[in-house]
């Protein structure tokens, strides 16, 4: 099992510096793992200045290999077409392994999509919106949808 754990910069709206971003991806390869944090920390800067709320906690990305562990880490809510799955509470993003569900095309896609559910959340303090406002907001934000659509 590869676990790398780094932490993202913000970004610098004022002089001030802001908190840095804990982030640990386990079970992927080190290409993978740095696409990963690429793909994070552009979508976590982004996020932050459009809000001006950020995640503070250590965010968690897991690679999983086998549909059972997907579904217990998931708790059995995700569809069996679903690549990936966040849970605010455990600031986790769980993917689907490439070797046994093809992302690798779709990898940016996945992460800004999973990473706005985290993000929408906390704009919220961990209140629920309802699933069509987390499903719009994370498809918006991973340019999934527009007004064209």
């Amino acid at each position: 099992m590869l676990s790398v754990s780094v932490s993202l910069l913000a970004p610098i709206a004022t002089a001030k510096a802001r908190p840095k971003l804990p982030i640990v991806i386990t079970n992927a390869d080190p290409k993978r793992t740095l696409e990963c944090l690429d793909i994070l920390r552009a979508g976590n800067d982004s996020l932050s200045v459009s809000s001006c709320v950020r995640i503070e906690v250590t965010l968690l990305v897991v690679y999983v290999g086998y549909q059972v562990s997907f579904d217990s880490i998931a708790g059995g809510h995700v569809p069996d077409w679903g690549v990936g799955v966040a849970i605010a509470e455990r600031n986790l993003i769980a993917l689907r392994s490439p070797r046994e569900f093809p992302i690798s095309d779709q990898l940016p896609t996945i992460l800004q999509h999973e990473l706005a559910h985290l993000h929408l959340e906390a704009m919220l303090d961990r209140r629920r919106p309802p699933r069509w406002m987390h499903e719009g907001y994370a498809q918006q934000f991973a340019h999934q949808w527009s007004l064209g659509d």
